[in-house]
């Protein structure tokens, strides 16, 4: 999924004429400095899908205090995301849902490890519809005949995917429930089955609750502190070094987090 943030504040009939002949000025004084008066700039963000939400209300803020810049945010599952970057799909900026896979976006080289940074961590939470069976005490509990439907995302590509089943396989319940697992692509599919009442539960991060709201509830914190953290790298190809950098410094200070903070998720 792509979704393409144009956000860039854009001057009112009034002003637009003083506003003109301001910048054309500033461009002859200043002609290093004047990015917001030529041609507008791609950002192209790629990013974990379970990140939806926070990371649109960051790429339109950094937008509007960056006037020029648009902000392309191409969202989906994690595995395919790295594969796009690998098959040389334009991008400036990865953010993954897990530490694992940015490791082995530094291993092929496809990131700047100096520029790596952990921006939040976030919490797997086992939620049940409110109008379906009652809050497992532990994971075992799925086998009730209750549950007939689980979401969850697809392990080959999706971090609670691939975690969940680990978990699973650990407690020897993997074989015993994998027939009940619906498999997602992205984190809002299974979001989708669970608010749709396709599933009676489903695996998904804290920051889906809002988008839940009454139809399901957080039964059984599944993970452990700091088992989901967000890692964000510039690329090695981005085609604006400078631009990228200065994204990660917004989505790492003090603006950036507060918007992290407000949307859920947990700051490092």
């Amino acid at each position: 999924m792509r979704t393409r943030t144009r956000t860039r504040v854009l001057p009112s009939p009034v002003l637009s004429r003083l506003l003109f002949l301001l910048l054309a000025a500033l461009c002859l004084a200043l002609p290093g400095q004047a990015r917001a008066a030529g041609p507008s700039v791609d950002l192209r963000v790629s990013c974990a899908a379970s990140l939806t939400r926070p990371m649109r209300a960051v790429c339109d803020a950094f937008a509007k205090a960056h006037p020029g810049v648009d902000v392309v945010l191409n969202l989906g599952s994690q595995g395919a995301l790295l594969h796009q970057i690998e098959m040389g799909a334009p991008a400036d900026v990865l953010l993954t849902a897990d530490a694992m896979t940015m490791d082995q976006a530094a291993q092929k080289k496809l990131v700047v490890e100096k520029t790596r940074r952990v921006v939040a961590e976030n919490a797997l939470y086992l939620f049940v519809r409110t109008d379906g069976p009652a809050c497992p005490k532990d994971l075992s509990s799925l086998a009730d005949p209750a549950f007939v439907h689980v979401g969850l995302g697809e392990p080959r590509t999706t971090a609670i995917g691939a975690f969940v089943r680990k978990k699973l396989e650990a407690e020897g319940l993997w074989k015993k429930l994998e027939p009940k697992m619906a498999l997602g692509e992205t984190i809002k599919q299974i979001t989708q089955y669970l608010a749709r009442g396709e599933t009676e539960a489903g695996f998904l991060f804290a920051t889906e609750a809002p988008a839940l709201g009454d139809a399901a509830r957080a039964c059984l914190r599944v993970d452990k502190p700091g088992d989901f953290v967000y890692p964000a790298a510039r690329l090695s190809g981005a085609a604006d070094p400078a631009l990228a950098d200065a994204f990660l410094a917004f989505l790492s200070g003090p603006e950036g987090r507060a918007i992290l903070k407000k949307q859920g998720l947990v700051l490092p």
